[in-house]
């Protein structure tokens, strides 16, 4: 079961000063693990994207020699 409520910031921060100390600092210790999680989301694929982006290219070249290079080894390998 799934329930939306729009709240603002303030109604929702005067709710909570409503709550008991021991469920403020359970929801204190939930909150910390989302935040968690978001940053680990968002993180993950920034990491991915930046350490590919920056990874060494073949100029085109190099391509055409490792092309050559290729078709060279699988004549090798029939032979």
């Amino acid at each position: 079961m799934e329930i939306k409520v729009n709240l603002a910031y303030q109604q929702l921060l005067e709710i909570i000063k409503q709550f008991p100390a021991s469920q403020v600092q359970k929801l204190v210790i939930d909150a910390q693990n989302v935040l968690e999680k978001k940053k680990v989301q968002k993180n993950t694929p920034s990491f991915d994207n930046d350490f590919l982006l920056s990874a060494p290219r073949m100029s085109e070249q190099q391509y055409e020699e490792f092309l050559e290079n290729r078709k060279q080894f699988n004549q090798w390998r029939k032979k």
